[in-house]
């Protein structure tokens, strides 16, 4: 790369160390045959965050093919892995983890079994009782939580599995298609909510969900329903699975008024409430608000919870969810070295012949691009040949749709006639 000489070149800069992932395309497009394509000289690509991991490290599993799990295997290894770390199965997926161990696995059941660990993704999300348990008042005053002793199996497995991750967050709705709508509602935003820190991926895929299941009236309503029937437990976990979604998906609050998320979050600040839930429903109507920690201390003084309770729920929300991401991502920059050593995925490069599965039996809304799987509008136009895919467009294309995966903002530099549209 040139030295950086003028003011517009050096702002450029400054704006990739602060986090934008650069894509420059040095040769503009050639035609070949009457087609475009890309030139096959190098392309290169830089990540701004100088001081941290590299773009690549924090991808962890970034240079396989998806589409080449050996899932018998995978499945094998997500076995030993639960008995390797000591993570206890939830109730709700023992019989499904020994239904995918056992089943028999082709290119044929492939759907049956994607869809079926799709399940096991949602099964920690059916019951709260590991949530409600953090929380209980028994001990406010003690040492306060700082950790959520809950959602290691779901990580686990979104670990493993993680290049095919949003392939199975678009089949939460037919692995949950034998819940009540309550529960299978409850179990997405649970799972979206654990992965969403270190698995940005699935976040567009869990918003389509969202806008057809209105999140507000399956959780911060139903905890108020659970409030006003004095089903304490189940009031606490669903309003702190509630605020766990606000404050790791944002985007959330910011959705329709159909979601009516205030008015949900308003009912449970009733005096009949139990405080944890009252002290809950405060960092509820901080995140739909968007409130400072100024304004979201002055709001919970309307909770009306000891000081020891305050600094608990507050800490718990925080630092739980720091702790669960940082152990989230040790794990998968292990375990991603691992299932490549072990064979379970094959390189970019080991060609089409080697994929075990079809990127035809692939969700409508889930498109493989540059060899990552990214959420696609259904009916999206796809490659129908008329892109020549050059080893140099391949390259562009797995950076940028990392970059996009992790959504990260991105900037295309090259010269007119580089590809930059037709990449895009």
């Amino acid at each position: 790369m040139t030295p950086i000489e003028t003011p517009s070149e050096r702002r450029e800069l400054d704006s990739v160390k602060r986090g934008l992932a650069r894509l420059e395309l040095a040769t503009p497009m050639t035609e070949s045959n009457g087609e475009m394509g890309a030139s096959a000289d190098t392309a290169t690509t830089t990540s701004g965050r100088t001081e941290q991991r590299s773009f690549e490290q924090s991808i962890a599993i970034t240079d396989v093919d998806p589409l080449s799990i050996d899932l018998p295997r995978t499945i094998a290894y997500l076995v030993s892995q639960l008995a390797h770390e000591n993570i206890a199965v939830p109730a709700a997926a023992t019989t499904l983890l020994a239904k995918v161990t056992q089943a028999p696995a082709t290119n044929e059941t492939s759907d049956g079994l994607l869809t079926d660990i799709s399940g096991l993704l949602l099964a920690e999300g059916t019951t709260l009782d590991a949530v409600a348990g953090q929380l209980s008042e028994d001990d406010v005053e003690g040492r306060p939580h700082t950790t959520w002793t809950d959602g290691a199996f779901t990580l686990l497995v979104g670990s493993v599995f993680r290049p095919i991750l949003v392939e199975l967050a678009s089949r939460w709705t037919s692995a949950s298609s034998h819940m009540s709508s309550a529960t299978a509602h409850t179990a997405v935003a649970y799972a979206s909510a654990i992965l969403a820190g270190t698995a940005p991926q699935i976040s567009s895929i869990a918003m389509a969900y969202f806008e057809q299941h209105a999140p507000a009236q399956c959780l911060a309503q139903m905890a108020a329903d659970a409030a006003a029937k004095q089903e304490n437990a189940q009031a606490v976990a669903l309003a702190a699975v509630g605020v766990r979604l606000l404050r790791r998906m944002p985007e959330c609050a910011k959705q329709p008024a159909a979601w009516d998320w205030a008015s949900a979050w308003t009912q449970l600040l009733t005096p009949g409430s139990p405080p944890v839930v009252r002290m809950l429903a405060t960092e509820g109507l901080a995140a739909v608000r968007g409130l400072t920690d100024a304004g979201s201390a002055q709001l919970a003084d309307t909770a009306d919870v000891s000081d020891a309770l305050r600094v608990r729920v507050r800490t718990w929300l925080r630092l739980g969810a720091q702790q669960l991401d940082e152990q989230a991502q040790r794990r998968m920059v292990r375990l991603g070295g691992d299932v490549v050593a072990q064979g379970l995925w094959r390189a970019l490069d080991a060609g089409a012949e080697h994929r075990w599965l079809d990127e035809r039996r692939l969700s409508s809304n889930v498109a493989s691009v540059g060899g990552v799987l990214l959420h696609a509008q259904t009916g999206a136009a796809r490659n129908d040949g008329s892109f020549v895919v050059t080893p140099t467009v391949a390259q562009s294309a797995h950076a940028l749709a990392l970059a996009t995966s992790r959504r990260e903002p991105v900037l295309l530099v090259g010269a007119a006639g580089a590809g930059k549209t037709a990449l895009v």
